[in-house]
This record gives C-alpha cells, structure tokens and sequence, in this order.
C-alpha cells in the first residue's frame, strides 16, 4: 500500500537552487536600499547641530597679571572718537565720581574687564579691575557715565563667560558690580 501511495502522489517542485536564493537576497538588499534613499528629502536640509563651544584651558595658579600704571593727569576737554577702544581710562580725568566695588561671588578667580564709553571727560578701559580672586572684592572710584562689563569664571569645574548689561552710573553712592556663575549684577543702595 505505502509503494502505491508513494507512487501515485505527484512529486513536489525542487527547492530554489543556492544561485536563485542568493539573487533574492541581493536584489531585496538592493530593493530595500533604494526604498531607504528615496524615503530621504533631498530639499530638506538637515537638522542643526548644537554648536561647537571651545573650553579655555584652567589658568596657571602661578601668573600674575601685569598691574597697570595709575594715571592721573586731568582731561577737562572732551575726548575726540577714536581711540577709546583702546585706551586705558584715566581715573583721574575731571567730573563726578562714583565708587564701585566688583565682588566674585564664584569659586574661581574672575578675569573681569570694565569699559566706559565715551563721555565729556574720559573713554576707555578701567585699570586695577582685570584680576579678582576666588570670593574676593576690587574696588575702584570711577567717572560717571556709561559702563560695560566682562568677566571670565576662572573655576575648573564651572567655567563661565559673562557680558553685560551695561549700566549709566551717575551720583556718588556704592555701587556694587557682583559676578556668579549665571550673570553680572548691578546693585544700588
């Protein structure tokens, strides 16, 4: 019975041959490739990427920084528009003067600039501010007028960069100028 039953039921079709399997394979790699590249706008452009940031190295604990020399000769006359970018501020120059106290309320030391734009009687860079040690205070009689400041958190481990607001001081009260880690502050009594 089993040899009438092999014998009677019709032979099923050979598998695909190894040559017929591997062209499959290579034309839904191909298929599947096409489809990926067509799936991809070309008019889109790609999505931005945060931007690249550059990490000031730590500074050496041993450098000092140059101190400025003090000058004190009086400007009565307006300063002419150039060259207050970059000049150093006299802090002798005539008009009323305002004390300001730069406090680093930070862990590191602050790098700190100050600049006071062009008013009747002087322009230009405050000396004796750009180095303040770790939780320490500079302080500094100033003309009025309209400032900028600047500072770079010098703390390994939470470097910050600051700039402004700028502020017009006039009057002769304490001002402080305090620098943390998230901004510059200007405070009044």
């Amino acid at each position: 019975l089993t040899i009438l039953v092999t014998a009677c039921t019709p032979k099923q079709p050979a598998g695909p041959s190894a040559e017929e399997v591997q062209a499959s394979a290579v034309a839904l790699a191909f298929t599947i490739s096409a489809a990926t590249m067509n799936a991809i706008p070309s008019a889109t452009l790609p999505p931005p990427t945060d931007a690249a940031t550059v990490t000031p190295l730590a500074s050496p604990t041993t450098f000092v920084f140059p101190t400025l020399p003090q000058l004190t000769t009086a400007t009565p006359t307006k300063i002419s528009g150039s060259g207050c970018e970059t000049a150093i501020l006299n802090l002798g120059a005539g008009g009323p003067k305002t004390f300001l106290l730069i406090k680093n309320l930070t862990a590191g030391s602050l790098t700190f600039s100050l600049y006071l734009t062009e008013n009747d009687f002087a322009c230009g860079w405050v000396p004796g501010v750009s180095f303040i040690a770790a939780h320490d205070s500079v302080g500094v009689t100033v003309p009025n007028g309209c400032y900028y400041p600047s500072a770079y958190v010098n703390d390994p481990k939470k470097q910050r960069a600051h700039s402004g607001p700028s502020w017009c001081i006039h009057g002769g009260d304490k001002i402080e100028i305090r620098v943390d880690y998230t901004n510059i502050t200007w405070v009044f009594p």
